[in-house]
């Protein structure tokens, strides 16, 4: 993030934007988006008393390190050791499929040809993702969780494995109880909890946390058809054909999150607020 950007950043608690840990920061446009014609500002979650500031100089987050040019400066050799990298607790269990991970890595060595080398990288990601769907149709949770988090460790953005991991998460809770268990009486929790499910929209699929039948906790949101992100949206944004949301619900709405087209290139960050 460049320091001659102006940023700001809440600093109330309860604020889902403070809370968000990759990126708690406002620019200076979106901030404007929030003042009134008077000049006043709008907490897109009511607060009265909102805690967006401008963040002083010495705040301001450090400069990351250019990973597109590094990933090209590697070439071939980087992408050998992010596979090896993000098959590394698949050893323990799966010795006898790494030599067919490491050959694609091999295949590449000193290509120059990046859309080759992007291929192949796809093609490692894929034969993991098989065996990880294989361990989770057999229910062998545990060994599908480090698969799904070895190819995480290569492509950050699978949505697939992010999913499941959270589906495996939701299965692995224990059954809530009443503490009159405590007193030999066997009784459930009556109030109602988030489940993760599948649900079937018009304009699209949901696949994420439900409570009470509606979208609410994490999930993703793919558009079948051009629609309107939220109609508590302020800049009316909408999402095309092929494009997904993956953030946080409540109530049926998005309340933050990111925008990502089909090919999983981020276009927006929303910040949109109860």
């Amino acid at each position: 993030m460049e320091n001659n950007i102006k940023l700001y950043k809440c600093y109330k608690g309860t604020c889902s934007k403070c809370l968000n840990e990759e990126n708690p920061y406002l620019t200076e446009d979106e901030y404007k988006d929030l003042l009134d014609v008077e000049g006043k500002l709008q907490c897109p979650e009511g607060h009265l008393d909102c805690g967006i500031q401008e963040l002083k100089p010495e705040d301001y987050p450090k400069q990351p390190k250019d990973k597109k040019k590094l990933f090209l400066l590697g070439g071939g050799i980087l992408i050998l050791l992010l596979i090896i990298g993000g098959v590394f607790a698949y050893i323990n269990f799966q010795k006898n499929k790494i030599k067919n991970v490491v050959e694609i890595g091999k295949a590449v060595i000193g290509d120059d040809n990046i859309d080759k080398v992007k291929n192949t990288l796809n093609e490692g990601v894929t034969k993991l993702l098989e065996e990880a769907n294989l361990f989770f149709k057999n229910k062998d949770y545990e060994k599908a969780k480090q698969v799904y988090k070895s190819i995480l460790a290569i492509d950050p953005n699978n949505q697939k494995a992010k999913q499941s991991l959270i589906e495996i998460d939701r299965i692995s809770l224990p059954p809530q109880i009443d503490k009159k268990e405590d007193k030999g009486e066997k009784v459930t929790d009556p109030s109602p909890r988030r489940e993760f499910k599948t649900l079937k929209f018009d304009y699209g699929t949901y696949k994420g946390d439900i409570l009470n039948g509606l979208r609410d906790g994490q999930g993703v949101m793919t558009f079948t058809e051009r629609y309107l992100i939220s109609p508590k949206d302020l800049k009316k944004r909408y999402a095309e054909v092929g494009d997904y949301v993956s953030g946080t619900w409540v109530e049926g709405n998005i309340v933050n999150g990111k925008l990502f087209n089909k090919n999983g290139e981020q276009k927006e960050t929303l910040l949109i607020g109860h």
